[in-house]
């Protein structure tokens, strides 16, 4: 596991670690005072709305600032969830043969939570990070939010596209243990598209102010979940320009 703290001052850049293995881990990076505030918030949004209950019964429920989408009728495509001028909040199962059942996909969650999401990074800072990183240049796609709770049948490893895209998660709870269900990647796989090939998998628990950058065109997966056990993680996604 990488666990050097990244500095954007340090004239000591380390690009070749994420280029050449496809994926980083950097500590304390983020606040963890921001990131507590905006777990807090997210929890009591669940609980306020009752999330759980719709998503047991299998129906939707639409307020105005976000849709849930567990259905998949009336919303049911990637971009109606990317481009659509509410938070929707989509509920998986059925897209990738009954794996990930009822994680919570927040598609462009800072429209319910704009504040505490806006305050915890400065993207343009991110993208500077990545630049520094890569010597690509690259421009936010979109945002996401995931919450697994007791998210035992996972995807097994994939690819997100063949093209260069870089994801930057930033855990909102502890991801302690293997239980926990840690974000998982066969290193250099981004540049063989392999599994086998004598890769190296590696699993990262995380903490609290830690983050993982990614290649998702190589294989990873998030890691199943024990029962009662909960993950939480907020996502950027990042094209090249």
């Amino acid at each position: 596991m990488f666990n050097k703290v990244y500095n954007l001052d340090n004239q000591e850049l380390d690009n070749l670690i994420l280029n050449n293995t496809g994926c980083k881990f950097i500590k304390s990076f983020v606040n963890k005072d921001k990131i507590i505030k905006l777990q807090k918030k997210i929890l009591q949004f669940i609980h306020d709305n009752n999330l759980y209950y719709y998503v047991k019964n299998n129906k939707d429920l639409q307020r105005h600032n976000f849709y849930l989408n567990c259905e998949q009728k009336v919303i049911n495509n990637y971009h109606s969830m990317k481009y659509n001028k509410k938070c929707i909040i989509n509920v998986r199962g059925n897209e990738h043969g009954n794996s990930d059942t009822n994680l919570l996909d927040f598609f462009n969650p800072h429209i319910i939570f704009k504040d505490l999401i806006g305050s915890l990074i400065n993207k343009l800072f991110l993208i500077k990070l990545l630049k520094n990183l890569t010597g690509k240049n690259w421009k936010l796609d979109r945002i996401n939010l995931y919450i697994n709770i007791s998210v035992i049948n996972t995807r097994n490893y994939h690819i997100d596209t063949k093209y260069d895209y870089i994801k930057i998660f930033i855990p909102l709870t502890n991801i302690k243990d293997i239980d926990d269900g840690p974000f998982s990647y066969i290193l250099n796989s981004h540049l063989n598209k392999s599994l086998t090939n004598n890769n190296y998998i590696n699993f990262y628990p995380i903490n609290i102010g830690d983050i993982v950058i990614a290649y998702q065109n190589g294989f990873h997966r998030g890691l199943p979940q024990k029962k009662d056990r909960i993950r939480i993680v907020l996502v950027y996604g990042f094209k090249l320009l």
